[in-house]
This record gives C-alpha cells, structure tokens and sequence, in this order.
C-alpha cells in the first residue's frame, strides 16, 4: 500500500474517532443537563455563563436579560437540534445559533479569561462586553499562557471593564477593543460603611487545600508555594501577642476545604486572641465580605484580590508578597502587573522578619498624613473605587 493512502486512511480513521467520541460526550453532557425545549426569545442583554449573573440582575430589569449557560447546567435542545441539522458540532457553533436566536444588543460576561467569548464579536456580529473580575498574573492564568494570548487568534471584545490601565493595556496587547478601567465591579456595589473600625487585625487567607507534592505550576509544588506562608504566619502570632492584637483571619474555603483552613490556623494561633470566618458562608444576612473588612482598622494579604479593594476602599492594608521569588509566582505578587517597585511604604516582596515589621508598623502606626499620601500616589494605577458602577451603567446605556 503507497504511504501516502496508508497517511489517508489513518487520518479518516482518527477523525471518525474523535467525532465519535465527541459526541458521545455531548450526549453524556445533554442527559446530565437540565433540558430547556422552548425557542430563547429575544432579550436586550445576554449574559454569557451563569456565573455572577445575579450582579447584573441588580442593575437591569430581569424581563432584559437572558442567561446562557455554558457549564452544561442547562441546554436547550432547540438550538441543539438545530445545530445537528445544520452539521455542527463544535460549542462555538451552539453558542452563536442560541445568540443568533436571542438577538440581543449587548453580550456581557464576567469571565473575562474565556478565549471562547473573545471569539463571539466576530462570530455573531453582536457587541460583547466582559468585566474583570479577580486580579491577573502568569500563574495559572491567562497573562502566563503565550499561546493564548497571541495577536494571530484575532481576538475582539468591544468593552473591557478592568481594575486598572496595566491590565486593560495588557488584554490590549491581544484582544482588539476599548478598556475601561472602573476598578472592582462587585467592590463598587457595596458603599463604604462609615462606622469607627476596630483597632484589630485582619489577615484575608489565601489558603489552598492540595497535598503539599502536587504540581500547581511549572515545576513548583504547593509545598515550595506555601513554605514561606508558615514562616510569615509565625512571625505574626508572635507579632500579635506582643503587641496585644487581636487577629480576624477571613477563610477562603467552604465546605471540607473550609474545615481544613481553619485547623490550618488553629495550629498557628491556638495562643492568641482570634477569630475565623470560614468564608463568606459566616456572614450575617444583609452583610458582605467588604462590610467584613471595613470594621476593621489594620487589613493584610498574602495576595487577595480583596485586599486590593480593600485599599481601594481607603482601608489600611499591608501586603506580604513574600512568596518564593521565583516565575510565574513573582506575578502574583502586590504591584507586578503595575510595575511598582518590589517594596514600598505598606508592600514587601521579601521574606524577612525585618520587612514584616516595616510593613505592619507603617500600616498600624503610620500617620494619616503619611498614609493618604502613600496610597493616593498610586490607587488609581491599581484600584480605583467607583460607588454604584456609574461608569460602566453610562457606558452599557450607549449601547441600549
């Protein structure tokens, strides 16, 4: 048999495959769903993935908007059916014969990571908006994958609300559209409380629940990444009783994971006077993680998109980026995508008891002169804080 038959043969035979075993998970995914049957009608806004959604289900009348998932926890087997009659197969193709039903004005989502949705202004001709929502790095994210992010995928998103103009500058680089920078859309929801802040200690967590052996990234294990966490987090108990401070940690964990977290500290603290919130499951009805962190006078983090907005909220917040320096986890450090310098009046990058003490000292002790100055310097270049998201409902009117 000619080599170039053989070569032919066994690529059909590959993609017979790969079609089959498409769609039989396909199939697996229909019956595992909720199953919608009716035609979408037509909405002014489409939210792309549930996640979120209710956030802008507080700004825009609910007979709007129409939700469409894309985790599989709901399918309409309508536009199912009509993509098998018309031969597609692919998510790309269910997505734009649902948004091609729906008709709607503006496409918005708050998984401003998601290649897919970079893809649909040019698939269905539809405007499309995303909102960032945690902070970026090359840490298991999108800045750190060079496949992703070249310009040859032609990319476009007509409206990107991001934290700060690094990061619009950055999806820029590779996404093709208008960034607007409003700071935290879900931080701009909640106002500032104004109440006197308790002179305590706040350590937002960003524990994870892994096997210390376990690959996260690259080559670096969740023990290489939490070493230095264990040695900051004894110096602080110690801080602490020294300085008779009482210590609030906010979990980041539910359920099992959450249990975890908080023998996690338990171990560390047991001496001191503290309290754990177990996320934000512990909060009082009609209360938010961000009216958590505002009675509180003296705020810290590892990392925290929280403690970001925190500062944004003109709270005191300490940053200790003491992480192992070493790529991509350098990029998650306080400042990175900024180019801040590596320390500065209430951040640090090292790993030493003297720059803990320097940082915590500016923060619990500094003046409030010298405070204010320190932060308005650069929170505009980081965060800013935009009560009521007045310029992203400006910007989403032009549109309606």
């Amino acid at each position: 048999m000619p080599i170039s038959l053989y070569i032919f043969r066994l690529f059909n035979l590959n993609t017979v495959f790969y079609l089959v075993k498409y769609f039989f998970k396909t199939i697996v995914k229909i019956l595992k769903s909720k199953w919608e049957i009716y035609l979408p009608v037509n909405k002014k806004i489409l939210v792309y993935d549930q996640l979120w959604s209710s956030l802008i289900l507080k700004f825009y009348k609910e007979d709007d908007i129409h939700i469409l998932h894309c985790r599989g926890e709901k399918i309409n087997l309508y536009i199912v059916f009509v993509c098998m009659m018309k031969g597609l197969f692919k998510a790309s193709d269910y997505y734009e014969q649902y948004i091609k039903k729906i008709k709607p004005k503006i496409i918005i989502t708050f998984i401003d990571n998601a290649p897919m949705f970079w893809k649909l202004r040019r698939l269905t001709n539809i405007k499309t908006t995303f909102i960032q929502f945690g902070v970026k790095s090359h840490f298991r994210d999108v800045f750190g994958n060079k496949n992703l992010i070249s310009k040859k995928h032609n990319y476009k998103v007509d409206l990107m609300f991001v934290f700060n103009p690094s990061i619009g500058k950055k999806y820029n680089s590779f996404i093709k559209g208008k960034y607007i920078s409003i700071g935290s859309f879900r931080n701009n929801m909640i106002q500032i409380t104004k109440n006197k802040k308790r002179k305590e200690i706040c350590f937002i967590s960003t524990f994870r629940n892994i096997e210390s052996t376990k690959i996260i990234s690259h080559d670096i294990t969740q023990g290489y990444y939490d070493k230095n966490l264990s040695f900051f987090l004894n110096w602080l108990k110690k801080y602490c009783l020294k300085n008779n401070l009482k210590i609030n940690i906010i979990g980041k964990n539910f359920g099992e994971n959450g249990v975890q977290e908080e023998k996690y500290y338990e171990r560390f603290f047991f001496q001191n006077k503290y309290k754990y919130f177990r996320s934000t499951n512990q909060y009082k009805k009609g209360t938010s993680i961000y009216n958590l962190t505002d009675k509180y006078k003296y705020v810290f983090t590892i990392d925290s998109t929280l403690g970001i907005e925190n500062l944004s909220r003109n709270g005191r917040t300490g940053f200790i980026g003491n992480m192992p320096n070493k790529y991509p986890l350098n990029t998650i450090k306080f400042g990175w995508n900024e180019k801040l310098k590596l320390n500065g009046p209430f951040w640090t990058s090292k790993n030493t008891y003297r720059e803990f003490e320097r940082v915590f000292d500016f923060v619990i002790n500094g003046k409030e002169s010298s405070w204010n100055k320190a932060r308005k310097k650069l929170i505009n270049n980081v965060m800013a804080y935009d009560y009521g998201n007045k310029v992203f409902k400006k910007e989403i009117e032009k549109i309606l």
